[in-house]
């Protein structure tokens, strides 16, 4: 009873009452017995390393598509790899938010929420073509099970292909802009590859410009 009690009090400190991010940040070597898996629609693309343990399944609904992973032995338990057609927002109620930069490059923010033995973990990638995230609900003890394997799926994932990011997107369009601006916002269309750059002011509501920009970040007129 002792040695289950120590037990449970020690994933508590590993996960309930974890301040850093529960996935690992670093980057693994590849495993011999994974399987590299991809998957692309329109303009968005994943790719990744998945042990051979696990299986994949794709998804699609009307605002958001992408991969489901779950381990074979237990199909109960999922890992979401979500492309966001239409942007993402979350509500912050009860949400506690890690800014996170993993090695391979990759940076997101981890949304934890915790309800009783119940993990809620939402990872919003920054700074990609397009609305990237993953999603895990599940008992605490079954996040823990699953950790490495997670960290290690996370630290193969190549999200967005080769399309240019939303801060280059950006800095190419600043040159087509002729207004006094001091706020950027880049969005990409999944469908055609085009980035639509607005440039505002904030002291200034009127002073607004809208630049298209094809996937190559050539003018769009």
């Amino acid at each position: 009873m002792k040695k289950l009690l120590l037990f449970v009090f020690a994933l508590m400190l590993l996960v309930g009452c974890q301040k850093g991010p529960v996935i690992d940040e670093r980057s693994y070597e590849k495993r011999e017995d994974a399987v590299d898996i991809s998957f692309s629609e329109g303009y968005s693309s994943m790719a990744l390393s998945l042990p051979d343990t696990w299986e994949s399944e794709e998804f699609s609904f009307e605002h958001m598509l992408g991969l489901i992973l779950s381990p074979k032995d237990d199909p109960d338990f999922s890992v979401r790899l979500e492309f966001h057609k239409r942007g993402l927002g979350i509500c912050g109620t009860g949400v506690t938010f890690t800014d996170i930069e993993f090695e391979n490059g990759l940076s997101a923010t981890e949304c934890r929420e915790t309800i009783g033995n119940k993990l809620s973990l939402l990872y919003i990638f920054h700074d990609l073509a397009g609305d990237y995230a993953m999603s895990i609900s599940a008992p605490k003890a079954d996040i823990e099970k699953f950790r490495d394997d997670i960290s290690y799926i996370v630290s193969s994932l190549k999200l967005g292909g080769d399309m240019m990011s939303g801060s280059k997107a950006a800095e190419k369009a600043k040159k087509y802009c002729d207004i006094d601006y001091d706020r950027t916002r880049a969005d990409f269309d999944y469908e055609t590859g085009n980035w639509s750059v607005m440039f505002t002011n904030s002291k200034d509501s009127s002073l607004k410009q809208e630049i298209t920009l094809d996937k190559d970040g050539k003018l769009i007129d």
